[in-house]
């Protein structure tokens, strides 16, 4: 396979103390990402990815990316250019994604990149497996063993922004529920709006909605789709609930599909769950299964 060489005007960084990829692999480049522009700002030099390398691009929106080298090809397919036998690519200093009115695009800025390299110690692990200790690491709620979580895990947020069990107290009739983003988690998210305590528009939303209707669903973002955690989130929700939302990035992708279950008895109209069943979808099944759980529930989006 042909190699990759990689360009982009940046600086080293510290590395991090604490990976998000666990003991299985090791930081051994770490650089701050800056725009081709700054002129500044001089180019790294040149990095050749293997095969074996795992990179991770962290986001200005406090998620990140993670892939190889041939997926960071994929994501920036358009930029990538041929010579001899190896593919080039400059690196950008964003992202570029479809916006929520999926009518422009989003930028979203890059600022820092890594290459992991696996530890001679490591046991062989797939992306998928790898993906699954990211997700039980950084989804982790005290007293609870993530890895043996489905696609989600609803939880009550304390007034000190900090994760409990659902079963911890009960839930009201109204109430607020947070969903964070892609590669993220309800901290990762939305813990800005805590900040460091004494935070008035945090203790307004708290107490506005009262102790134990303050929610949080944490949920698989690399390894189930969103109408996985719509699924998971359904069941676990109580019935007759009204639901106010905070988002952020692909939480808005899952409270579309909630929303529209909420909305229409059916979910879809007619001819939108013939364009579904003619698309063959594999996860149709999903579909039904979220129609079901929600014709006994009654769950509203407000």
């Amino acid at each position: 396979m042909a190699k990759l060489e990689l360009k982009f005007r940046g600086k080293p960084a510290p590395q991090s103390s604490n990976s998000d990829l666990l003991d299985q692999f090791e930081e051994v480049q770490i650089y701050e990402v800056h725009s081709s522009t700054r002129s500044d700002v001089p180019e790294v030099p040149p990095i050749t990815l293997s095969d074996e390398d795992l990179i991770q691009l962290r986001l200005s929106d406090e998620t990140f990316w993670i892939g190889d080298k041939d997926t960071l090809e994929e994501l920036f397919q358009p930029k990538l250019t041929r010579s001899g036998n190896q593919n080039e690519l400059y690196l950008p200093d964003f992202l570029e994604t479809e916006s929520q009115d999926r009518n422009a695009v989003k930028r979203i800025g890059i600022k820092l990149f890594s290459i992991f390299k696996k530890k001679k110690t490591a046991v062989q692990l797939g992306m998928r497996e790898l993906a699954e200790r990211v997700e039980n690491k950084q989804l982790s709620v005290p007293g609870i063993d993530f890895d043996q979580e489905g696609a989600g895990l609803l939880c009550h947020c304390e007034s000190d922004f900090a994760l409990s069990r659902k079963e911890s107290r009960a839930i009201g009739k109204k109430a607020l529920l947070f969903l964070h983003g892609t590669g993220s988690s309800t901290a990762g998210s939305f813990a800005e709006l805590y900040g460091k305590g004494k935070n008035q528009a945090w203790e307004t939303i708290f107490q506005s909605y009262g102790e134990g209707n303050v929610l949080a669903f944490q949920h698989r973002t690399l390894t189930k789709s969103p109408l996985d955690n719509v699924l998971e989130l359904v069941k676990q929700l109580p019935s007759s609930i009204e639901l106010d939302l905070i988002t952020h990035s692909r939480g808005g992708l899952v409270v579309d599909v909630l929303a529209s279950f909420s909305t229409d008895p059916i979910g879809f109209d007619e001819k939108e769950w013939v364009v579904l069943e003619l698309a063959d979808r594999k996860d149709l099944e999903v579909f039904h299964a979220i129609l079901k759980v929600c014709a006994d529930k009654h769950i509203n989006v407000r």
